[in-house]
């Protein structure tokens, strides 16, 4: 965990550079680069993935922090209007001062919910290409690789600001973040610490199983795209396996700042994955938002498939 990169003091105040809002950055820029150099390859003009990029940067931004805000609404209503009982979630050397709103436009120290970003840059995606009439599922395929590598630096973030953390485990590879960390704090509110313990007890590093799995995906997608039969294949096969992943992942997820549906485990369950007893799998808000997902991407590619033409009739 290392969530200032560069720190940085001006008249008093903070301008730091956050390892969260750097990676976050370089997502973006490595997403495009990508995408401008599919979309060359395959004969589609450049100019349109950069102006369709920079409308998804903004509705990604927008989405996903208004899900996060969604999914935690208590704590930015307390943080606005009912500050005291927000400021008694604070140990005494981090209470603040005063109403906090400006918290809910703090995005580039966490704090941003993928599928609502997903939602926001599909949304924009398709009145882009309606208004300009290209066609949204060839775009979409060419966009959806620099998507999953996009979110293996994004999640490399999340780790650097210490969001998005795991349940306790006994692995090998299981991480302690610091006094003081989102995880930290939801480890004492749990009891699983006490207020003297200068680091977490150990835990699943989700944030690296989630990196790890979309450069895998991305490795899938860049390859099974030059083997598609119809546009909107390749956006299809993201569709149901990120979502497979994500639900899997969510399984070890710690934090309950992502949202719960429905509170649900088993102690077999928790046994058979190592979790600690007590521990809930289902249903996040991610859970439910992945099984919409996959569903709806079988739909349409039944849907779709019916409609392809022969493979040689389908440009890159």
């Amino acid at each position: 965990m290392h969530p200032i990169l560069v720190p940085i003091e001006l008249g008093g105040q903070d301008f730091s550079l956050h390892t969260y809002g750097v990676m976050m950055a370089l997502a973006f820029i490595v997403a495009i680069w990508v995408g401008v150099r599919e979309a060359d390859r395959t004969g589609q003009d450049p100019e349109d993935v950069m102006d369709i990029s920079f409308w998804v940067l903004i509705a990604a931004m927008v989405g996903a922090r208004v899900l996060f805000i969604v999914v935690n609404a208590d704590e930015y209503w307390f943080a606005c209007v009912d500050f005291e009982h927000f400021n008694a979630h604070y140990d005494p050397p981090e209470a603040l001062d005063g109403p906090h709103c400006f918290e809910v436009l703090k995005v580039w120290t966490g704090g941003l919910v993928f599928y609502g970003g997903f939602l926001g840059a599909v949304a924009a995606s398709f009145w882009y290409c309606k208004k300009q009439g290209l066609s949204f599922l060839r775009i979409a395929d060419t966009l959806i690789p620099s998507v999953a590598l996009g979110q293996t630096f994004g999640r490399l973030g999340c780790l650097a600001a210490g969001c998005c953390w795991g349940k306790v485990c006994s692995l090998p590879w299981g991480v302690h973040l610091p006094a003081h960390s989102m995880a930290w704090k939801g480890q004492l509110d749990a009891g699983l610490i006490d207020r003297w313990a200068e680091t977490t007890a150990a835990i699943h590093p989700t944030q690296l199983y989630e990196s790890t799995a979309t450069l895998l995906i991305f490795g899938l997608l860049v390859w099974y795209r030059r083997r598609k039969r119809f546009h909107g294949q390749v956006l299809l096969m993201y569709l149901f396996v990120y979502p497979l992943a994500r639900s899997t992942i969510e399984i070890f997820r710690g934090d309950k700042a992502r949202g719960m549906v429905v509170e649900w485990g088993h102690e077999g369950v928790n046994a058979f994955f190592g979790l600690p007893p007590g521990s809930d799998v289902l249903l996040s808000t991610s859970q439910l938002i992945s099984l919409l997902v996959a569903t709806g991407a079988i739909a349409l590619l039944l849907t779709l498939r019916r409609r392809a033409p022969a493979p040689t009739e389908v440009p890159p």
